[in-house]
């Protein structure tokens, strides 16, 4: 396997037996993203590697997108959700709701990707406790607004 560089764009590539495979990547803030889907064929190195910067599609996917996110979390455990979520979102942007284990988050956050956004924050939410329930409504910079449950996409929609 070889890994080439420009700037902080890196391609990898290799063969996985006679088939030759590579994608392209960008390293930042110590996070590893896929840029392009992996291609294999059995062309050439060079005539593959060309393509995956030439088509670009790379570049246009890490765009930075800004939403606003206003979300409700519910969990068992308020006091370990309580520090993930003044490490994840800063402390004044959530605040505790009515009933113990509930908390209101109010925060605009850059990604690619809605669904991303959304599956990071509640990827690492349940890592100090399973049972918490994300209810979130994210909205871009351009009104569309999606609402999730959990993982799960239930709305889209631009007013």
């Amino acid at each position: 396997m070889t890994m080439a560089s420009v700037k902080n764009w890196y391609r990898l590539s290799g063969y996985a037996g006679s088939t030759w495979f590579g994608c392209a990547i960008e390293l930042t803030s110590g996070r590893l993203f896929l840029l392009s889907s992996p291609t294999t064929t059995k062309r050439s190195p060079e005539s593959v590697s060309e393509n995956l910067y030439s088509q670009g599609s790379f570049v246009d996917a890490m765009a930075k997108r800004r939403f606003t996110l206003d979300a409700r979390v519910d969990t068992d455990n308020p006091d370990q959700v309580r520090r993930a979520l003044q490490d994840l979102v800063g402390d004044r942007a959530f605040e505790p709701e009515g009933k113990a284990g509930e908390f209101i988050v109010r925060r605009k956050m850059e990604g690619a990707s809605v669904k991303d956004l959304n599956r990071e924050l509640l990827s690492a939410l349940r890592r100090v406790e399973k049972k918490t329930r994300l209810r979130a409504e994210w909205t871009a910079e351009d009104g569309t607004v999606y609402r999730f449950f959990d993982y799960v996409l239930k709305k889209e929609w631009k007013p």
